[in-house]
């Protein structure tokens, strides 16, 4: 159980203060035994949406024969069965409905799955007005000026101003998403069915009593992304009239960008995605492009009293619109006290990565190369897989040097090996240098007896030159070829970084954020002198994890 707590601590969330319908506590699911743990809940993979069967996958952890366990919903359950791991149903199963509940016995240290399908329930009007539809909103019609959305049968047929086409056989008619449904535009051939913003859009909402929300979706065919400023009120309001600005991120891509060849951060999409593509339609070539990901984001805005129409300018003039949605739900206005991801902040990515990014030599040279095609500045096209490479017999310490556009602040580098071929072919030692003001080279870190085929260095003292070398030592784990696949250093051009008062910054970044810190179970610590926090532990603040 402790481990559980540790790898699955119990995540909170905030919720406006309200009557509400179902009392104080309501649990989505529970055991009738401590004996037993829900490993996992989900929705079947193959159920309708309408009438959904979700999966639970349970484990008797105590070492005991638990006999007469009971699962239960806040609703009866109607149906149920157990399941393998891939969902298909156990012939042989046993398990009984009993009283609305799922009765079922288990064996010492068993795992078992079950598809259990609750009693079906209607929305509940919480608007208190019989004009007003249900939570799942009220679709506002669009003036759609372009067709993004085209179907395998004609994968052309759209837009040419875009690389990528939605797949059209992907997208309902309805789109649902958190109990708010989305009416998408028409799909056929030449049919427009997306709204882009290349100028001011003014949406008049026809307001009905209770709704509170705008929902959008959208998405940017910028790959930096583009800021939409949803304005209340329509062009002829004063200039004083309340906005709300929405960051939209790039409608390609992946949703997760794990440290690459040419960065050094993570990132992560924390918008809403509502639609994912498994594939997109290339409109030059007509042609499917796999795992060539296209997404749709939501957007929910609050609409102050009286607004009955919004403004809607994106920064871009090319951003999508997909759908728009006037609600009365109130499903949203939960926000999570805990992190809902694993995401950790170091002290040094807090100190750090507001300032570091990766600086582009001006030049690129090297002492030596085996071969045009993999010559020094292979190093540096960030591309994975090309190198820079040299013999032994050319050299055993050959190194590579970079010119830097002007004086920098060097504040990290990276090193990605050659273990795409073999792990003995990783560089086993080598070195940074930097060019001092009198033309000396100077070994700025040093690294010995590597087996990383990836090696990210931060530097216990940032250096400032216009030159940096890698030095190697040793290229191969027990030879001395080198292939070096990408070599890279970040930092900052002098006067465009802080200056020298990078110690004053740390210090206003750990004033400004240690105020208030949580450990993993939700208990405050007041005060990190009083050393609850040891050395290397995970904490909670301001919704993020932090290591200290």
């Amino acid at each position: 159980m402790q481990a559980g707590q540790l790898n699955q601590p119990l995540i909170a969330f905030v919720a406006s203060k309200h009557s509400g319908l179902l009392g104080r506590r309501v649990p989505f699911v529970s055991l009738s035994t401590d004996k037993v743990a829900i490993k996992a809940l989900k929705k079947s993979e193959d159920s309708p949406e309408n009438n959904p069967e979700y999966i639970v996958r349970v484990y008797e952890w105590s070492g005991e024969d638990q006999q007469d366990v009971r699962l239960s919903f806040p609703l009866p359950i109607s149906s149920a069965r157990e399941v393998n791991g891939i969902e298909e149903e156990i012939p042989d199963g046993q398990c009984t409905i009993d009283n609305g509940q799922l009765v079922f016995n288990i064996g010492r240290y068993q795992p078992k799955t079950f598809a259990v399908r609750p009693a079906t329930m209607g929305f509940v009007n919480i608007g208190g007005d019989s004009e007003i539809g249900l939570p799942s909103g009220r679709p506002i019609a669009l003036p759609y000026n372009l067709d993004l959305m085209s179907y395998d049968s004609a994968r052309g047929n759209a837009a040419t101003a875009y690389t990528y086409a939605y797949p059209a056989e992907l997208i309902p008619d309805t789109l649902t998403c958190d109990g708010i449904d989305f009416v998408m535009g028409p799909r056929e051939n030449g049919e427009k069915n997306v709204l882009r913003l290349n100028e001011e859009q003014v949406l008049n909402l026809d307001r009905k009593p209770g709704e509170r929300k705008l929902y959008l979706l959208m998405a940017s065919p910028t790959a930096a992304g583009a800021q939409v400023t949803v304005t209340f009120g329509g062009q002829q309001t004063t200039d004083d009239r309340q906005q709300t600005v929405i960051d939209v991120p790039y409608f390609s891509g992946r949703v997760a960008e794990p440290p690459s060849c040419t960065t050094l951060t993570e990132n992560y999409r924390r918008e809403n995605i509502v639609f994912a593509s498994s594939h997109a339609h290339k409109v030059s070539d007509k042609t499917n492009q796999t795992m060539q990901m296209l997404y749709i984001y939501k957007y929910g805005i609050d609409l102050p009293e009286g607004v009955t129409e919004v403004t809607i300018s994106s920064s871009d003039r090319k951003t999508f619109l997909f759908a728009a949605t006037a609600s009365a739900t109130q499903t949203d206005d939960i926000v999570p006290f805990s992190p809902l991801t694993t995401e950790i902040e170091t002290n040094a990515q807090l100190s750090n990565d507001e300032w570091s990014d990766r600086l582009v030599p001006k030049t690129v040279t090297s002492s030596h190369k085996i071969k045009d095609e993999e010559g020094p500045r292979y190093a540096n096209d960030q591309d994975p897989t090309t190198k820079w490479c040299v013999g032994s017999g050319q050299s055993q310490t050959p190194w590579l040097q970079y010119i830097l556009k002007d004086t920098a602040v060097v504040t990290r580098w990276m090193v990605l090996g050659a273990a795409r071929e073999s792990g003995g072919y990783v560089a086993k030692s080598f070195k940074l240098q930097y060019q001092a003001e009198d033309g000396t080279w100077v070994d700025a870190d040093v690294v010995e007896g590597n087996q990383r085929n990836k090696v990210i260095r931060t530097l216990q003292q940032p250096i400032t030159t216009t030159r940096v070398r890698l030095q190697m030592i040793q290229g191969e784990q027990n030879a001395y070829t080198t292939r070096i696949y990408e070599f890279a250093v970040y930092g900052y051009l002098k006067g465009e970084g802080p200056d020298g008062i990078d110690e004053i910054k740390n210090e206003e970044l750990r004033m400004k954020n240690d105020d208030t810190w949580y450990d993993l179970s939700g208990r405050r610590i007041e005060s990190l002198s009083e050393g609850r926090p040891g050395a290397g532990n995970i904490y909670l603040k301001k919704g993020k994890k932090i290591l200290k």
